[in-house]
């Protein structure tokens, strides 16, 4: 058997022996006969064709009648600055990703073959879809049957989890060629890992931001998404230890859901110099959906938040006619104040995807929030 990495030349041949060859002769289809290796090199290919993660048998996931296509895949590897481990895998939404497939050809390869890694959630209809290939590139030696070749494909994480984070899944797809009857989009593994949030700069205009925040706000600029019980942590540059933080203001919006009135959105806790401060975005008072506009009036189990900023949709309303998706503000006291604020950490609480535009510290506390028009049945 022959391990290839996927490097334009480098192929390492590897001999098994006894049970061992007999486990890797089955998996690759190996026809070379076992010989007499030292243990240290043994050890060595068997962790090069051992895969962090593995995929299951593949008569595990085809039935007899279909035929699985070109590549059997033994697996993958996750690494950013390390390899990663763990059940789920913790993924760092603002590094690159590296996902090392370890493919086993089960005919002679000698071009690209389509295939799909697919970031997805369950109970939201939200995913990104890289599209990749596996298979020898051009001016590279075809892949053999019973060679197990180890191809790196680089997956942008940050703009990844700007879609989708928190608990996800990473699926491998094959896209059977024309004329085979696997059909596109054959899932060879589904793996679940939890994907970090990552920040970007503020995405509302500043001169609607100050309007809302009033002036004298310290604004972080900084925006995310937050998905599935994600959580996120931003540092705050440093200011003098004197200048305590009276309140919070945040823009945001939510959408995938309904929160009652008045019930907590998100939990923020706030670390300075005086411990930390714990508050909560509700529902109606803080915050609320981004496209509340679309449904009849009265439909929704909550009240418009204070609308900081206000686009055109895309699509119509329920009813066909235009309708404006709402980016919204909300400013909560801290009581006492909080000296040198040094993070602020943002927690999901409610089963929604919520999109936070901007957040700013206010020097004195903001006025209290007014009262609610009252809850739609």
């Amino acid at each position: 058997m022959t391990v290839s990495q996927g490097k334009r030349g480098m192929r390492t041949p590897c001999r098994a022996a006894g049970a061992l060859c007999l486990l890797f002769c089955f998996w690759a289809g190996a026809q070379e006969g076992p010989g007499p290796l030292p243990g240290e090199e043994l050890d060595r290919l068997i962790r090069e064709i051992t895969p962090a993660f593995p995929a299951p048998y593949v008569q595990a996931v085809f039935g007899p009648e279909q035929d699985p296509g070109p590549l059997r895949l033994l697996g993958l590897d996750l690494a950013q600055d390390a390899p990663l481990s763990g059940k789920p895998p913790r993924v760092d939404g603002a590094k690159t990703l590296a996902v090392t497939a370890y493919w086993v050809p089960s005919q002679r390869i000698t071009g690209r073959v389509p295939v799909q890694l697919r970031f997805w959630l369950e109970n939201v209809a939200l995913a990104r879809t890289l599209d990749v290939s596996a298979g020898p590139a051009a001016g590279e030696a075809p892949w053999e049957p019973g060679v197990v070749a180890r191809q790196t494909f680089e997956a942008p994480m940050r703009e990844i989890v700007y879609v989708l984070n928190g608990a996800a899944h990473l699926s491998v797809l094959l896209a059977a060629p024309p004329g085979r009857n696997a059909g596109p989009g054959l899932t060879l593994q589904d793996l679940p890992l939890h994907l970090d949030p990552a920040s970007g700069r503020g995405r509302l205009r500043a001169e609607r931001w100050e309007a809302f925040a009033g002036p004298g706000v310290r604004t972080l600029s900084a925006s995310f998404r937050l998905c599935n019980d994600a959580a996120i942590t931003l540092p705050v540059p440093a200011s003098p230890a004197e200048a305590a933080v009276a309140g919070l203001a945040v823009s945001s919006a939510y959408a995938y859901g309904v929160v009652p009135q008045g019930n907590p959105v998100m939990e923020v806790v706030l670390r300075g110099a005086d411990g930390e401060r714990r508050v909560e975005l509700l529902s109606g008072v803080h915050t609320a959906r981004a496209d509340y506009d679309y449904f009849p009036p009265g439909s929704q189990r909550h009240e418009r938040a204070v609308i900081v900023e206000s686009q055109d949709a895309e699509n119509m309303d329920s009813a066909g006619a235009p309708f404006q998706r709402h980016r919204y503000g909300g400013r909560i006291a801290l009581d006492p104040p909080l000296r040198g604020v040094a993070s602020v950490e943002f927690r999901l609480r409610a089963a929604v995807v919520v999109d936070v535009f901007e957040v700013g510290f206010l020097a004195a506390p903001p006025p209290a929030d007014p009262a609610p028009k009252g809850t739609a049945p």
